[in-house]
């Protein structure tokens, strides 16, 4: 008996990208890679708003100026980090088809112990406590020009997030294209360093003499405009190398001097106890809501338009901020003001706050060459020059407020949105 079996070829077309995305979304490492980045990020908003909150309140009130020159240290450790990271996943990875990311996850695990061991050492100054700190934050998203600020914050975030996001997967799109795929994880290192120990450096360190010069408002303003010159250049590079430039000088005016302008003027108007809840809502405009929203819309438009076409997308969105800030700001909130000295301030916690104040300048005023005479001043004629302090204080509080109707800040301003 014969048989008879025919053979026929079958071919199966299979779209190679949704198969991909299929076996990709489908695995646990993928979703165990989404839950650490998650965890991870919260932990690093937790941590950059109270850091903040408590680098504010170690600098005293109006200290907001002096941030940027606390804030460099991090930025130099940052490009320090991100510099030697680049260079030994491209050393250990010398002649392979793919990078070995080990030596940076063995950096980082051995400066996060010395950071901690750091942490343990540290001396934290004594934070009030606010009574109802929802009340108090409740009465700043009162006014007008917080509510616009914290809107310009999410603004602000979306470009950060999709720079920080999207940048390198440019350049190594960029790379594949112009064939400069060799070095391009130095390329990438050699990018955060100048990012960090060039433009960072300089503006967290001018950061006070700016914002003292033209205030929150007209820097925001400029700092968008900066974004906007910054993605549009980004937009046109023809080589990935061109990029080290354009980071060279642009994140400064705008990353550096932005975020010290958001956490300054939070900061600012913060009441008393509520620094760290304060900077904690900056931060989840900023850090959080922001970023969220600018990583996803980046990704739909990375992924529909190319890599090109966003950063061209997002430039006009930046342009377009900027302009809008400084209609808002010419027109509505010039000249605003936020009584920050009125937030929940009993008349005990006015008369000891005032206090405070005018006794430790008097005992800093006096206390070189007639530091004996303090010593041996009698007790009784210690109560009454504070009592006579605390008198001259509330009544030049009272001529202060009868004449402009808010008693001065402690650095002599209220702060304000100028």
């Amino acid at each position: 008996m014969v048989v008879f079996v025919q053979l026929c070829d079958l071919t199966c077309w299979l779209d190679k990208s949704n198969a991909g995305k299929d076996c990709l979304y489908g695995t646990p490492a993928f979703w165990g890679f989404v839950l650490l980045m998650s965890l991870g990020t919260i932990g690093f908003n937790v941590a950059n708003s109270v850091s903040d909150a408590i680098c504010f309140d170690v600098l005293g009130s109006g200290g907001e100026m002096g941030y940027g020159r606390q804030r460099v240290f991090g930025t130099v450790g940052f490009g320090i980090t991100a510099f030697l990271a680049g260079w030994t996943i491209d050393w250990y990875s010398a002649g392979n088809a793919t990078k070995d990311y080990t030596p940076a996850f063995v950096l980082v695990f051995v400066l996060t112990c010395v950071d901690l061991l750091c942490c343990t050492k540290l001396k934290l100054p004594h934070i009030p406590r606010s009574e109802s700190i929802l009340k108090d934050v409740g009465k700043l998203l009162k006014h007008r020009h917080i509510l616009i600020f914290l809107v310009f914050a999410i603004l602000a975030g979306i470009n950060d997030s999709f720079i920080i996001y999207y940048l390198f997967w440019y350049l190594e799109d960029l790379a594949d294209q112009t064939n400069t795929q060799a070095n391009i994880k130095l390329l990438e290192g050699l990018v955060v360093a100048a990012e960090t120990l060039v433009g960072e450096v300089i503006f967290f360190s001018l950061s006070g003499r700016i914002l003292k010069r033209i205030g929150y408002g007209h820097t925001l303003t400029l700092c968008f405009l900066c974004y906007a010159i910054r993605l549009a250049a980004i937009s046109a590079i023809p080589n990935p190398w061109w990029v080290l430039s354009i980071e060279l000088l642009m994140q400064g005016p705008t990353y550096a001097m932005c975020y010290t302008t958001i956490v300054a003027y939070a900061s600012a108007v913060s009441p008393p106890g509520a620094s760290a809840t304060m900077q904690g809502l900056v931060a989840g405009m900023d850090d959080g809501f922001g970023y969220a929203i600018g990583s996803m819309a980046g990704g739909l438009l990375y992924h529909w338009q190319g890599g090109r076409v966003a950063f061209a997308i997002c430039a006009t969105l930046a342009l377009v901020s900027s302009v809008s800030h400084g209609i808002l700001y010419h027109f509505m909130l010039k000249g605003t003001m936020v009584k920050a000295e009125l937030f929940n301030l009993s008349y005990g916690d006015f008369i000891v706050k005032y206090h405070y104040h005018a006794h430790r300048s008097f005992t800093t005023n006096n206390n070189s060459s007639d530091d004996r005479h303090t010593r041996n001043f009698p007790s009784q004629g210690i109560g009454f020059l504070k009592t006579h302090i605390i008198v001259s204080h509330l009544l030049s509080q009272l001529v202060e407020f009868m004449q402009h109707g808010h008693p001065p800040h402690s650095n002599g301003a209220i702060p304000h949105y100028e």
